[in-house]
């Protein structure tokens, strides 16, 4: 019975250990799967914080567009309001243009009038 006892606690202690084996097999495994789990989330966190940093920079970059197209439309109306302007301008030019030319006309007629009325007095 001694050595029955015996060969039957060997074989227990045998497949406690070889279970002890296993477990820490198992744990070691899980332990790694815990590290990956860890750097994975890290990884994810930096990944989500530079999303959030790129979505306020394009938030921004965007409202920088607006503004310069606002800017633009701007630009674009007083360019116009300044076309408009000089060719009210040139117009008015060329009806000053016809008036001077009628007037200084209009004064050599005159004076060739009174030269004539002059000359006959």
């Amino acid at each position: 019975v001694s050595t029955a006892r015996k060969s039957f606690v060997f074989e227990l202690n045998e497949c406690a250990s070889s279970r002890i084996l296993k477990l820490e097999k198992d744990n070691q495994s899980l332990q790694n799967t815990i590290q990956e789990l860890r750097d994975a989330s890290l990884t994810s966190r930096e990944s989500s914080l530079k999303f959030v940093e790129l979505e306020k920079e394009n938030q921004q970059l965007s409202k920088k567009i607006e503004k310069l197209q606002n800017q633009i439309e701007k630009e674009k109306q007083s360019n116009q309001d300044l076309e408009t302007l000089s060719e009210e301008l040139i117009k008015d030019k060329e009806q000053l243009q016809v008036v001077t030319e009628t007037l200084k006309a209009d004064k050599d007629r005159q004076i060739k009038d009174l030269k004539q009325e002059n000359d006959h007095l």
